[in-house]
């Protein structure tokens, strides 16, 4: 390989990484923590328990709201938003 191409793609491998670091230093990431305990309860055949989410918002906009999917509400029956998304989709079988 001739040097000046060497020379060239070690430079662009520079400039790469050194944008790399100033895109990701522009970034933000949210944080969420979880504390889950559950207790099994076998008789009854059910879970018992409780969550505790601590959410970190690092981006320099205010949130004035925050979604929260209950995914096994969603399921509860065929008159839920994600049943009748799903219907609505063509997928029956939920």
């Amino acid at each position: 390989m001739k040097p000046t191409r060497l020379m060239a793609l070690v430079s662009l491998f520079c400039l790469w990484t050194g944008l790399q670091d100033t895109l990701h230093a522009q970034t933000w990431q949210q944080q969420v923590d979880s504390d889950i305990r559950v207790q099994l309860d076998d008789v009854a055949h059910r879970l018992d328990g409780d969550i505790r989410l601590t959410y970190q918002n690092n981006s320099p906009e205010t949130l004035d709201f925050v979604w929260m999917h209950l995914w096994p509400n969603a399921y509860r029956n065929g008159k839920t938003a994600m049943a009748k998304q799903h219907f609505r989709d063509g997928d029956m079988f939920m």
